[in-house]
C-alpha cells in the first residue's frame, strides 16, 4: 500500500489518513485500487512495470481515452500520467460483465454498438499484433526462456494468418479497443461503460470482435457479426475464426513476457502454456 499512499499524497495532495483504500481482485497488468476520499469514490491505477515490453504505450492510451469519451460511455477521467500510467477515474457502481453475458443478446447488442462507434474514430497510433508477437518471442529467447511445447508451431501458423487477413485489412480498419473482454465493461442500469484503453490503437476491427468471440459459442459469434455488419456469411465468419487464433496468440505471447515482469501471485507462464496447448489442439 506504500506506493499508492505516496501517489495520493504527493500527486493528488490528498490526506491519506482520510482515504479508505481497497484492492480489487481484478487487474492482470496493473495494480488497481478502489479509494474513497471525502464523499467521492475513485478507481486508482498504479501503472505496470516495464509497460513497453507488454506493448503498452501510455501516449496512445491517453489519446484513445480522450477520443472514446466523446462517443461512448467511459469512466470520468480525473488524472492521467503518461509517463508511468498512473490514473484516477470516478468509480462506476455497477456489475462487471462476465463471459456468460456474451450469450445474452441484449447485453451483447449494447457492447457491439459501442465498439462500432469506437471503430468509427481515429487516433495517430497503429496496433501491430504480429510485430508484437515477434518482439515478445525475441525477448523470451533473449531471457533464455524455454518456450512451452507447441509454441514454435503455433506461432509459425500466425504467419499464415497474417498473409490471409492482410488482403482485406484496409476495409476493416478503425480505432480498436484491443482488449474488450467482459472484465473491461461495467453495466450500470441500461448503460454499458467501457474501461481500460491501454492497448487501444488503430487496427483491424476483427481483433475486437475476436476477443468477444473467444468466450462465445457459434450462435453468439454469428449473431455478433449480424449485429455489426447487418449480415453474416462464410467470408466474415472465417475471418473471425482467423482473428480468434491471432488474438489467442497475441495473449499467449503477452503472458510469456508478463511471467518475467510480475510480482503478482499468478502463474502467467502456465496460463500461456495452457493456451498454446489448446491452440495446438493437443490433448496431452
Amino acid at each position: 500500500m506504500t506506493e499508492i499512499k505516496t501517489f495520493l499524497k504527493d500527486r493528488l495532495n490528498w490526506d491519506v489518513e482520510d482515504a479508505n483504500i481497497s484492492l480489487p481482485a481484478s487487474g492482470a497488468t496493473n495494480y488497481n485500487y478502489t479509494v474513497c476520499h471525502g464523499e467521492n469514490k475513485y478507481a486508482v491505477r498504479i501503472g505496470a512495470e516495464n509497460p513497453t515490453a507488454l506493448s503498452i504505450d501510455r501516449q496512445s492510451e491517453f489519446a484513445a481515452i480522450k477520443t472514446a469519451s466523446r462517443v461512448i460511455e467511459t469512466a470520468e477521467l480525473e488524472y492521467f500520467d503518461p509517463q508511468n500510467g498512473n490514473m484516477v477515474t470516478r468509480y462506476i457502481d455497477g456489475r462487471v460483465l462476465e463471459n456468460s453475458d456474451w450469450q445474452n443478446f441484449e447485453v451483447l447488442d449494447r457492447v457491439i454498438n459501442r465498439l462500432k462507434l469506437l471503430h468509427g474514430e481515429k487516433t495517430d497510433y497503429i496496433f501491430m499484433p504480429f510485430r508484437d508477437v515477434e518482439e515478445r518471442l525475441d525477448f523470451c529467447r533473449g531471457q533464455n526462456m524455454v518456450l512451452p511445447k507447441h509454441a514454435e508451431s503455433v506461432f509459425a501458423k500466425l504467419k499464415t494468418m497474417q498473409k490471409r487477413t492482410k488482403a482485406e485489412a484496409d476495409q476493416f480498419t478503425g480505432l480498436c479497443h484491443n482488449d474488450p473482454f467482459p472484465c473491461n465493461f461495467i453495466l450500470h442500469g441500461d448503460t454499458v461503460y467501457t474501461l481500460d484503453f491501454e492497448f487501444s490503437k488503430m487496427g483491424d476491427i476483427f481483433f475486437d470482435l475476436a476477443c468477444i468471440a473467444w468466450a462465445s459459442d457459434e450462435k453468439s459469434q454469428r449473431y455478433m457479426l449480424e449485429t455489426y455488419f447487418g449480415f453474416c456469411d462464410d467470408r466474415l465468419f472465417n475471418r473471425l475464426m482467423d482473428y480468434l487464433f491471432i488474438v489467442q496468440a497475441w495473449n499467449a505471447s503477452w503472458a510469456l513476457v508478463k511471467s518475467v515482469y510480475t510480482s503478482q501471485p499468478y502463474d502467467f507462464y502456465e496460463a500461456a502454456e495452457n493456451l498454446i496447448k489448446q491452440m495446438a489442439g493437443s490433448s496431452e
